[in-house]
Parts: C-alpha cells; structure tokens; sequence
C-alpha cells in the first residue's frame, strides 16, 4: 500500500459574521468567515511498496527538499449551528508555489515539465458542543 502523512502548524485570520436566530448564542444560526490561513509544513512523509521493498520520501527533509513549508492560503467557509450541533465546510487554496525553489530552477518549462505546484484544502466538520448560558 501508499501512503502519505502531512503534518503542518495552521493559523487562520479570519473574519467573521455570526447570525443567531433570537440573539441566543446557543441557539439556530450560521457563521461565514473569510480570509487568510498560514499554513507551516512540520512534516511530509510518503511511504510505498515495490515488489516487497519499503520505500521513504520525506518531502522538507535534507539538503535539496522537494516541497516549501511555507503557504499561505485564502478562503472561506460556511458553518450551520442547530443547538448542539455544527456543521461546517470551508475551502482554502494556496497561494505560494509549493515546490522548493531549489528544485524550480533546474526545471526546464519547454518541456513541458510542471514547476508551479499550488495546494488546496477542503475541510467537512460536524462539531457536537455542549451548550452553555451567559
């Protein structure tokens, strides 16, 4: 089997508007945020197996890594609140080119060969929260 592990530090700034039906915060809504996520790469490993040989990548790694850490990616999302639940989906894509500026350069375009690689993230969640008065 294939198999790929990214683990990486995000931090959204966001902003964001917040209807709730009454004025109760605990109550029926929705929210819609908007804006940027900084996303910095701690750790991008592919594992895969060729006539019962293991092999690694692990993309930030060594001398000459084949990814960037760094992006920044701008979005949005939507989320729904009925009392205890949440749903929400939200879509971010980058804007940085992901491959290692390194790797860019020895790239040669007339050949058609790819040297801008941009991310996208699309994120489903169903939060259940426990609710509380103020």
């Amino acid at each position: 089997y294939d198999k790929t592990q990214r683990h990486s530090l995000q931090v959204p700034l966001e902003l964001m508007y917040s209807y709730r039906k009454d004025g109760d915060i605990n109550g029926p809504g929705f929210d819609i945020h908007a804006g940027a996520l900084f996303d910095f790469g701690l750790f991008h490993m592919v594992t895969w197996y060729e006539s019962g040989t293991e092999s690694r990548i692990n993309f930030f790694a060594g001398d000459n890594p084949l990814l960037s850490r760094y992006d920044i990616k701008l979005g949005g999302g939507l989320d729904f609140q009925w009392y205890w639940f949440r749903l929400g989906v939200e879509y971010h894509y980058g804007m940085l080119n992901q491959l290692h500026p390194n790797l860019r350069t020895g790239i040669d375009q007339s050949a058609g060969l790819i040297n801008n690689l941009q991310s996208s993230q699309l994120s489903v969640r169903l939060t259940i929260t426990y609710p509380t008065n103020y």
